[in-house]
Formats: C-alpha cells, structure tokens, sequence
C-alpha cells in the first residue's frame, strides 16, 4: 500500500503510537498523482519554486506532461516554464533558499538565467556560506543570491602610465578606460 493523502497526519499518528482507520482503494499511477497534487494544492498556495520541483519530480519519475499539468493545475506553457525554472536553478541553491514566496514566476527564471554558468553558481554558493544567508527568512535569501549575481563588477581603476620624451621628461600622462 502507498499512502496518497495524509503524509503528515499519518507520521504523527506513527509518532503517537495511534491506530489510525483508512480508506484504501485502488489508484493508477497517474491518478495518485493528481490526487496528491490536488492534496498539495488545497493544503496551501505552493510557490512558483515548490510546484516546479513538483513538475520537475513527476516528470523525472516518468509522469506524462499532461498528467504533470493536470496534478498542477497549470496549463502547458506555464508547466515548460516551471520545468525551465527547475531545471535551470541548481537544486542545491533552490534546497538553501527555500520557497521564497514573494520571488515569483519572472525572478526565479532570471536566477535560472544568472546561474547558467559556473561563474554564477560559484557567487550562489558564495552566498550561501555566508552568515547573514543563514540567518535571514527565505524571500531575504533569495534576494542576496539575486543581488549578488545582478551586481556589476567593478572595474580597478587603469594606473596612469607617463609618457616621456628622449630626456627622460614626462610630457603627458596616459590613462587607458
């Protein structure tokens, strides 16, 4: 058996040593999954993040992508962009940030196009070790790591080179930008 609503009540119930009644029918694959994410759903406003690691797992489970929408709720653009998202942000910086309910749709698939090369998981992680991350709410965490990688950097300041004439005296000051 294969537990499809109730995760939670049934762990404490385990916790708690309770014998518990259930309903116990039979689901196909695909039907459990819509049945959890209709459980998801009406158990509180997933973030754009949450429900892309949703679409992200069903699909890398071998669900159709229809069934991913259905579970979802969400039409077939907005499922390529979910699994876009999930795909292009490191799972590791998605796990540190958390669900970052104010980020939305638009920044998270920024992020995934900042971190689409080494250089930007290399400032995420950067970010992630530091203290005040550790210490901050999701939505703060995100904004660091976004911060960080949108920031421009900034470039030394080139060194005046002097320029001199065949006696050794500086007729002009050269500088390259």
């Amino acid at each position: 058996y294969q537990t499809a609503y109730g995760h939670r009540r049934l762990e404490a119930a385990r916790r708690l040593a309770i014998k518990v009644q259930a309903v116990v029918r039979p689901l196909s694959d695909d039907a459990l999954v819509l049945a959890q994410g209709k459980e998801n759903a009406e158990r509180r406003n997933l973030t754009f993040i949450e429900r892309a690691l949703f679409a992200r797992t069903l699909v890398a489970r071998g669900f159709d992508r229809k069934v991913a929408g259905e579970a979802l709720a969400v039409e077939k653009s907005e499922l390529s962009r979910l699994l876009q998202v999930a795909e292009a942000v490191p799972e590791h910086v998605v796990r540190a940030i958390g669900p970052a309910p104010k980020a939305g749709r638009d920044r998270w698939m920024a992020m995934g196009g900042l971190l689409a090369h080494e250089a930007g998981v290399a400032k995420a992680d950067e970010e992630i070790g530091l203290v005040r991350f550790a210490e901050a709410d999701s939505d703060k965490r995100f904004q660091f790591i976004f911060s960080r990688l949108t920031a421009k950097e900034k470039t030394k300041a080139a060194k005046p080179r002097d320029l001199k004439d065949s006696s050794g005296r500086v007729f002009a000051r050269l500088v390259t930008t």
